[in-house]
């Protein structure tokens, strides 16, 4: 993975290691996975979680964040 690619990532991940969720970063495959369960039945914290990431994502040209569900992120470089 180029450096600049490399780089957007870890911005990413400084960012999700701040979030209140289950972050997981594989620097094989050049991914972070973020997954935020509430405790209640509501998904509000959820989608302010993925809301905050897709606008940090659109910081970064080789930056994507695709969103699964209301709980689950995948962050990848392209």
């Amino acid at each position: 993975m180029r450096e600049e690619k490399k780089r957007q990532l870890a911005n990413m991940l400084a960012v999700c290691q701040t979030l209140d969720a289950d972050v997981r970063y594989s620097s094989l495959y050049g991914h972070i996975t973020v997954q935020a369960w509430d405790d209640n039945d509501s998904s509000a914290n959820a989608e302010a979680i993925q809301r905050l990431l897709r606008e940090q994502a659109s910081k970064y040209p080789n930056i994507v964040c695709y969103c699964f569900d209301p709980f689950s992120t995948l962050i990848y470089a392209i």
